[in-house]
């Protein structure tokens, strides 16, 4: 049996400028998807176990293109297995028929939250969807006897973006994909080729991860963004600039190990995204994040949302211990969930275990 697992992310800078080939910085964090490739139980039908995607394991036959065909033809399984469809395309004919059946396990539990009102799971904005086409990817490679493609980070990297961009439909900037496959912060730039540059993270900044109580959608934002984008060019060009700046000079604070340059490049940031979403119409400071950066400004921090911003997390940094401190009393006093997250440092993992290990 081969099993993977690959991180989730937050981006730190370079939100929505990245995608003008601006450098981004992100953290691969402590949430991880796992998947797990093994030889089927029946000889001649596949079978995909997905309980945060899909409630029921579903079965399947491999089609000519290499996607799945579901024996269930309800089309809302069609639709919530699209990503794996996708990735499975992708990885079973181009490189290696994988002609035996096989059954598919995908957990992606610690990227989901449940409201304490009705119960329902809700997504934390941690980049699900990325950490399980990474780590899905990797198996089904592994499974297909192409080990090779995955001894280069860097070339898998460019592999697995191509797919994942094939399911957000051209869209996003792969930072996300960087993050799962390289782990800890990353400076990310989507040239012809991506290119990504491994840090820490400076001991002198205390950050806190702030849920905002609302999921958001990514792919709403860009279409808005493409919008605007087409219809007022030199406006949005000025403000995707001074957005590229503050994310460079974030970037070169890492190299340089600058912990003061850090920390007031989180505080530029917000203020250009604020201005952005205001020009863009883009609702990037929510009601909710506007109330958190009160809190936080209020406490002595600063505070930002993470990548589209709209809803999911954003980050609170300090430069003192006991202002962190401060800081999550007054969160967690005003109902807002500080998460326990940490950096992980390894990124994107493959092992070949013995089965029922």
């Amino acid at each position: 049996m081969f099993r993977a697992s690959a991180p989730g992310k937050l981006v730190l800078l370079g939100e929505y400028s990245v995608l003008e080939g601006a450098p981004a910085l992100a953290m691969a964090v402590d949430r991880r998807a796992v998947a797990e490739l093994a030889p089927a139980s029946s000889p001649q039908v596949s079978s995909v176990c997905a309980p945060d995607i899909w409630p029921d394991t579903e079965c399947f036959t491999l089609g000519a293109d290499g996607a799945p065909v579901w024996h269930n033809q309800n089309l809302r399984l069609a639709d919530a297995m699209s990503l794996v469809s996708c990735v499975m395309r992708a990885f079973s004919v181009p490189h290696q028929t994988i002609s035996a059946s096989f059954d598919l396990k995908l957990f992606s539990a610690p990227f989901f939250s449940h409201s304490h009102r009705d119960g329902m799971r809700i997504k934390l904005g941690l980049g699900s969807s990325a950490a399980v086409t990474a780590a899905m990817a990797s198996v089904l490679a592994a499974r297909a006897g192409r080990l090779d493609m995955l001894k280069n980070r860097q070339d898998w990297l460019s592999n697995l973006l191509s797919v994942h961009r094939n399911f957000q439909h051209g869209r996003g900037s792969g930072i996300d994909i960087a993050a799962a496959v390289y782990g800890g912060v990353i400076c990310y730039e989507l040239r012809s080729s991506p290119y990504v540059r491994k840090f820490g993270w400076p001991s002198e900044l205390f950050q806190l991860w702030v849920w905002s109580g609302q999921s958001a959608s990514t792919s709403d934002f860009l279409a808005q963004l493409y919008t605007w984008k087409k219809e007022r060019p030199a406006e949005c060009s000025r403000h995707m600039s001074r957005l590229a700046k503050i994310a460079e000079s974030g970037s070169q604070a890492l190299i340089d190990g600058d912990a003061d340059v850090l920390y007031w490049c989180i505080e530029e940031a917000a203020l250009a995204l604020q201005a952005f979403g205001d020009a863009s119409k883009i609702p990037i400071f929510s009601p909710h994040h506007l109330k958190i950066s009160a809190l936080v400004k209020g406490a002595g921090g600063v505070y930002k949302p993470c990548g589209a911003g709209g809803g999911d997390l954003g980050l609170a940094v300090t430069q003192d211990a006991t202002i962190a401190g401060r800081v999550r009393a007054a969160l967690q006093l005003a109902g807002y969930a500080v998460l326990d997250l940490d950096m992980d440092r390894v990124g994107l993992t493959l092992e070949q275990v013995p089965e029922g290990v």
